[in-house]
């Protein structure tokens, strides 16, 4: 009967709740990207890789980011930095309050793909610096999938 499901077409995969689509093995991360955008406000099942998520409903979208850049940190590492606008500031910094009081990650969608989801060590107030083993390309796409701000369909849950 599961093996239905690996034959389902992303918009019905769509249909499914979230937590269906997490635990049913026969429902592959292929036909999670194909599907619609989630609906804001509910939670998110996204891959990393070829492990699925579950995700909380997003905090932050794409229109809440001011500009992003990629640049090299003290260490020499290529890093990416995130600027927000003012009300939505407010916003992460609770986020990665919650978050770092649980040793929990923040993850980076786009197209319901994570994209990253860096380990939150400590309260942001300011600018998010999101750090790795990123080359140069990686680090600036990412910078560019942050700052394409509007309807960008990137979330951080």
């Amino acid at each position: 009967m599961r093996a239905a499901f690996a034959a389902l077409p992303p918009q019905d995969v769509a249909t499914l709740p979230a937590r269906m689509r997490l635990l049913i093995p026969e429902i592959r991360c292929e036909q999670l990207a194909g599907r619609p955008a989630d609906v804001a406000g509910e939670a998110v099942v996204a891959c990393e890789g070829p492990a699925k998520m579950l995700l909380d409903p997003a905090t932050i979208t794409g229109a809440d980011i001011s500009s992003a850049s990629a640049g090299r940190s003290e260490q020499g590492t290529w890093v990416v930095t995130a600027s927000f606008k003012p009300d939505a500031q407010a916003k992460f910094t609770n986020l990665s309050r919650d978050l770092a009081g649980a040793q929990g990650r923040l993850a980076i969608v786009l197209d319901n793909t994570v994209i990253s989801a860096p380990e939150v060590v400590g309260v942001i107030p300011g600018d998010v610096q999101v750090t790795g083993m990123f080359t140069e390309p990686q680090a600036r796409a990412l910078a560019a999938q942050l700052s394409g701000g509007g309807e960008l369909p990137l979330t951080l849950a």
